[in-house]
Order: structure tokens, then C-alpha cells, then sequence
């Protein structure tokens, strides 16, 4: 696990904020372990020190699974109830249609809805304002961005 500290200077925010940004854990991908520990487990201790320490927030950015499976999005919705802060989810290809069912019509009408319980809107931008700030995620699940996803993004920025 690499751990990479940024702080950014934004003029004219009434307060601090400090958040933690989580990407391709891959959890429930077979044998994916480092030093005898899961993908699984590594997330869980990272949802328990992003509540210790009373972050603003998480942003979970892309193939934080590596399938819906219902095992998956139990521990999924699970993980996220348990967070005491803010949160945001912009799903990655691996979370619903990797490897098997690699951008199927299958996997775009059974498996990608599967994320919408934690999405702001699913087939767009994930929009999530905390405190201050707008954070918007765009989903390139399907590696190039739905129609109107530009003139959306557009509208947001002039707000």
C-alpha cells in the first residue's frame, strides 16, 4: 500500500479540510494479499483511521471492488455505514465488469446498477459537496464518458 500525502492551498475557504482518498483496493479479487493481508482487510483499516482521525471526508476513486459480487456490496455498504464522515464513491471498471464480463451488455444492465445504492448518479458525475468544497467525480468505467457528461460538468463549474 502506497500512502501519498498532498496539501493544497485554496484561497478564500473559511476552514481546513483534510480527506482521504482510497483507489483500486481490488477487494474480493482472488489472492490478492500482501504480507498475509487481504485487500479487504487493508480497507477496512483504512475506513477505521479515516474515522480516528476525524477526517472531513473519503473519496473512494475507481476499483475499490473487483466484482459485485452480493459477498462484495455487502461489505461494501457495511464498510460505508461505518464511516462517521462524509463519503463519496465514483465506481471503476473493475467494480462491475472485470475480468469476465469486461463491459458486456450483460454487465452494463445487471452488474453496473448493482453500485447505484452508493452513487450519486450513476450513469453521469458523482457530485458530493462537503463543508465548502464540490468534489466531482467522473465515471470512465466505461472508458469514455457518457453523452452530455461535458455540458453537465460545464454547468456545475459556472455554480
Amino acid at each position: 500500500m502506497r500512502i501519498n500525502r498532498k496539501e493544497l492551498t485554496i484561497s478564500g475557504l473559511q476552514k481546513s479540510y483534510r480527506f482521504l482518498q482510497i483507489a483500486d483496493t481490488h477487494v474480493g479479487r482472488a489472492g490478492l494479499t500482501r504480507n498475509g493481508i487481504t485487500s479487504a482487510e487493508r480497507l477496512e483499516e483504512l475506513i477505521r483511521c479515516a474515522d480516528r482521525a476525524k477526517l472531513s471526508g473519503v473519496l473512494l476513486t475507481g476499483d475499490i471492488l473487483d466484482d459485485p459480487s452480493e459477498e462484495n456490496l455487502e461489505f461494501l455498504e457495511t464498510l460505508l455505514n461505518s464511516l462517521s464522515v462524509p463519503w463519496m464513491y465514483v465506481p471503476g471498471n473493475h467494480d462491475w465488469s472485470y475480468p469476465e464480463n469486461y463491459h458486456t451488455a450483460y454487465a452494463i444492465k445487471e452488474l453496473r446498477p448493482l453500485l447505484r445504492p452508493f452513487c450519486c448518479d450513476p450513469e453521469q458525475l458523482q457530485i458530493k459537496r462537503i463543508g465548502e468544497l464540490i468534489f466531482v467525480g467522473t465515471d470512465n468505467s466505461m472508458d469514455m464518458y457518457p453523452r452530455g457528461t461535458a455540458k453537465q460538468l460545464q454547468e456545475i463549474l459556472r455554480n
